[in-house]
């Protein structure tokens, strides 16, 4: 059984951890907690679309978690945006090693998009095991894998302006877009017009803000809900709301899809949880957030008005709440597909 995509309705803490926090021993991590103050670089196309950096700071998450993603990478770029690679394999993880769910045969052939293609590990590695298909990977910062498969390929732009693709796509595939779809209806009827009939739309994205599901979090890590909070009211104090991910099916029926399908997955934000899967992919999500909680201080800084000061101190805190075991926090991921209608036979 895939503990993730059949997960029960309450999972189970591991009583064995006591009250100790994460540790740097235990998970070959960097916990030390310092203060947010080097400079970032953004993406310069269409300014302020995206609010998380796009440089290459050197970051907690050990080189071993995105080796098998980045063979083919030199070790800089690994460390260098080991954010967004350390995301994928955490989304790999939780779908048993699928890259999508959308159902396409193993024989798949068709054109890929990738919307917000980031370092392009999804793109490259669906080319690699896709080899009959044509991948492109698009971004408002420009893509430059160390290594690209012959049948994948990269584009600067901005998806939310007009498509210009000679070709339609059978596959369609976005990712942590939750703060990057200002209007998820046009985005969606966009890919809508340029899918093949029977071509896949896929997203898959987090709801905001986490929970837990026996009060730990509102009574022991109120930093932490505040931080999933406050995230998205600065997000959207900058022009860029987070978009409702629970409207996605219902937009997508709208716009003419059908077979749409909604999976909903329990990921821990840290290693609380007693079943073994469970614990190692929340340990690997708590990696993933001692980084992230610092990548987007832009919004506390720029959207909310903390001074850099009073938002590394915040920052500081969220991440104590992160090891703190006591807290049994998990995000809520939410896949969904749906497919353009086959053409209606004359």
């Amino acid at each position: 059984m895939n503990m993730f995509m059949e997960q029960p309705e309450f999972i189970e803490v591991d009583d064995t951890l006591g009250d100790k926090n994460a540790s740097q021993s235990e998970h070959g991590i960097s916990i030390s907690i310092g203060t947010e103050n080097q400079e970032r670089t953004y993406h310069t196309l269409n300014d302020g679309k995206y609010l998380l950096p796009n440089d290459e700071v050197r970051e907690a998450t050990p080189p071993s978690l995105v080796a098998e993603a980045a063979t083919a990478k030199s070790s800089d770029e690994s460390d260098g945006h080991q954010r967004l690679d350390t995301q994928h394999q955490i989304q790999k993880f939780i779908l048993d090693g699928k890259l999508q769910l959308s159902p396409i045969p193993d024989s798949f052939s068709g054109n890929v998009l990738d919307l917000g293609t980031g370092t392009g590990i999804w793109a490259t590695e669906f080319a690699s095991r896709y080899p009959s298909s044509t991948v492109l990977g698009v971004d408002l910062s420009p893509i430059n894998p160390t290594f690209t498969p012959p049948n994948c390929s990269f584009r600067n732009e901005d998806y939310e302006e007009e498509w210009k693709y000679p070709a339609p796509f059978s596959l369609i595939y976005g990712r942590a877009l939750v703060s990057c779809l200002k209007d998820p209806r046009q985005t969606f009827a966009t890919a809508y017009k340029h899918l093949t009939p029977g071509g896949w739309l896929e997203l898959n994205d987090p709801i905001f803000p986490f929970k837990s599901q026996d009060g730990s979090l509102e009574e022991k890590g109120k930093p932490l809900l505040q931080w999933s909070e406050e995230a998205q009211a600065g997000s959207a104090k900058l022009g860029r709301p987070f978009a409702d991910v629970s409207k996605y099916p219902a937009i997508m029926e709208e716009v003419g899809f059908v077979n749409v399908t909604q999976r909903m997955i329990k990921v821990p934000l840290s290693d609380w949880p007693k079943d073994k899967r469970l614990k190692e992919v929340g340990a690997m999500n708590m990696r993933h957030m001692l980084n992230t909680v610092g990548a987007l201080k832009k919004i506390w800084t720029a959207g909310l008005g903390y001074s850099a000061e009073d938002a590394d101190a915040f920052m500081e805190k969220v991440r104590s709440v992160l090891i703190d075991r006591k807290v049994h926090a998990f995000a809520v991921i939410t896949v969904v597909y749906g497919q353009k209608p086959n053409e209606v036979q004359s």
